[in-house]
């Protein structure tokens, strides 16, 4: 099942990011991405395009979770 909360549509919608994916994300960590966006955005289209950029930019990294459960 994917996660597609009215929010995380309207996102990927205006950055022009697809929400096909398959990735499971869990919804308070998708609400905490989503705050800090709004947190630092300054409303502008040319602000939200350098968010854009910079989040596409961390494509490539990998995160390995450390944590011992």
């Amino acid at each position: 099942m994917q996660n597609k909360s009215g929010n995380a549509i309207k996102l990927c919608t205006y950055f022009k990011i697809p929400h096909e994916a398959t990735a499971k994300v869990q919804p308070d960590d998708l609400s905490k991405l989503v705050a800090e966006i709004k947190a630092v955005w300054d409303g502008s289209e040319p602000h939200a395009k350098l968010l854009t950029n910079l989040i596409r930019s961390t494509k490539s990294f990998k995160v390995v979770d450390n944590r011992k459960g």
